[in-house]
């Protein structure tokens, strides 16, 4: 089953994602040139719903289609093992406590 993954942030409901309980992968589709922190080389992840998901559904993988527009979108995976052996938490105010994973440690396919 999918379900939405959704935050509220000054009062609005964002989806930032799908999470697909029958195969553990959270997905989510992003802009690169927006939501990539080029000083880190690091993709982001909401720490609060990460941790929810690893709660109650057990996630075991994270998959961001990185949707440019410059044509087909990347596509950029990433395990459950290598965000635990991997992951920088920093929290940018306004935005939540996020877990940053740099580049180097996702698959590009």
């Amino acid at each position: 089953m999918i379900i939405p993954t959704t935050i509220r942030v000054n009062g609005k409901e964002l989806n930032i994602g799908d999470f697909d309980t029958d195969t553990g992968r959270w997905i989510i589709k992003r802009n690169k040139e927006r939501h990539f922190h080029i000083k880190m080389n690091a993709w982001g992840l909401d720490y609060e719903m990460f941790d929810y998901l690893k709660s109650v559904y057990g996630i075991n993988k994270v998959v961001i289609y990185d949707m440019n527009k410059r044509g087909y979108p990347k596509t950029w995976e990433i395990s459950l093992e290598d965000i635990e052996k991997n992951k920088m938490f920093r929290e940018f105010k306004p935005h939540r406590k996020q877990i940053f994973i740099e580049e180097k440690y996702w698959t590009k396919t």
